[in-house]
């Protein structure tokens, strides 16, 4: 078989150009595999850069010797006299190879991002960006950030330190309002827009950010609004209460004269007949002489001033009823002036319907309610209870104030009122 030494002069050129290109090409995409850290082209290159620069020494280094009648070297001498064809099949399988690499490295490069297409997609954002040192030398601006600094400044992005200076407490072009300051600074521009900008520290790099807030300062702005409507609405909702609360007080005066009116109606009924008695049969009617004295000065007490648990007694003695109370009041203070409220209520119909020597006023509290009792030694009515003006309203304040009232008349007459511990302060 043909060897390279038996090849034409032409034929030892041509393959020995084609073993310089290919070791040139082999050194190429040796230095761009290291450079992408690609370990699958890297040994396959580096095989072609060792075996083509073999041959072409070892192929020189017997061209040399037959020069100068040398004698070749044995390593060059066996490569000479192995067929050509071997060779040629090795240099194909390199030139394969360098073309493969080739075309995948163009591809990559046809996909992979450059500088230019990375300048372009910053400059297309709609936030503006700017990149610079630390002593204020812009590395990287877009288009947006160049003509918010224009706009607000008045001059070009020159300096990115002066300008977030100027951004935190410098003075800004004609049309342009300060929103903010601080970290975040804010600004309208003259077209309507807002703009908020952000320093961030990217150690060996400044970023300053430009975002547009103009919706949601405006949103900001609606809640302002907003809220001053529904300060307003509490201030009128707050005038209402107390408006309600004095009217209610109103009434419960009002019902508290009409009792009196009734209790002392009863009782000048009572003295004329037994002024009117000629026989001197009916007994003189003191006690209800003395129940209209107490009632009169609970009235007058309770102008004076604030309902008790002392004075609560202090009236049952003046109506000869004896008051046994059992547990503290709360000393949640709307929840002790309904329980007072509860109790005077109780007292009145103690005296007035079961002519009752004893009432029984029990408080109890849990962890969620607070509760109290009424019960007295006075005769059971016989009928249902219908209420009146006065267990009426203290139903409506009780429910007003998220709890709830009971009544039973068997077997012993019970009022038992329940307040939770988190609508006391509904009352």
């Amino acid at each position: 078989m043909m060897n390279y030494d038996t090849l034409p002069v032409l034929f030892r050129i041509a393959l020995m150009l084609c073993l310089f290109l290919i070791l040139c090409g082999s050194i190429h995409m040796l230095v761009l595999a290291f450079r992408r850290k690609s370990v699958r082209f890297i040994i396959p290159t580096l095989l072609c850069v060792v075996f083509s620069g073999t041959m072409m020494i070892l192929f020189a280094a017997d061209v040399r010797s037959e020069k100068h009648e040398l004698a070749p070297a044995a390593v060059s001498r066996w490569l000479c006299e192995k067929p050509i064809v071997y060779v040629l099949l090795l240099l194909a399988v390199m030139a394969v190879f360098l073309t493969y690499s080739a075309i995948h490295e163009m591809s990559l490069r046809r996909i992979a991002p450059t500088r230019s297409a990375i300048k372009e997609s910053i400059d297309h954002l709609p936030t503006g960006l700017c990149f610079y040192a630390e002593n204020g030398r812009v590395m990287l601006v877009n288009h947006r950030m160049n003509r918010l600094c224009h706009v607000m400044l008045g001059r070009d992005l020159q300096n990115a330190a002066l300008m977030w200076e100027d951004l935190c407490g410098g003075s800004m072009q004609p049309g342009v309002v300060r929103l903010s300051v601080g970290t975040q600074p804010s600004f309208r521009l003259p077209d309507g827009t807002v703009w908020t900008f952000s320093k961030t520290d990217l150690q060996d790099v400044l970023q300053i950010t430009a975002v547009e807030t103009t919706q949601l300062y405006g949103l900001a702005e609606d809640l302002e609004q907003k809220n001053i409507a529904l300060e307003a609405l509490y201030q009128r909702l707050k005038q209402y209460e107390e408006t309600v609360e004095e009217l209610t007080r109103d009434r419960e005066r009002l019902e508290t004269k009409a009792g009196i009116h009734s209790e002392l109606g009863q009782t000048l009924l009572a003295a004329r007949s037994y002024l009117l008695d000629s026989s001197g049969e009916k007994a003189v009617p003191v006690d209800a002489w003395k129940r209209s004295i107490a009632l009169l000065r609970r009235n007058t007490a309770e102008t004076a001033e604030r309902f008790t648990l002392p004075m609560l007694v202090q009236t049952a003695n003046a109506f000869g009823i004896t008051v046994e109370v059992d547990g503290q009041v709360p000393e949640q203070k709307e929840t002790e002036r309904l329980f007072l409220a509860a109790a005077a209520e109780a007292l009145t119909n103690a005296a007035r319907h079961a002519e009752a020597r004893t009432l029984y006023i029990r408080f109890s509290e849990t962890d969620t309610q607070y509760q109290v009792s009424f019960q007295n030694d006075g005769s059971i009515p016989e009928c249902e209870i219908t209420e009146g003006g006065g267990l009426g309203s203290l139903r409506r304040k009780v429910e007003m104030a998220g709890g709830s009232m009971d009544i039973c008349c068997r077997p012993v007459y019970t009022l038992t009122i329940t307040i939770t511990k988190d609508g006391g302060d509904l009352i």
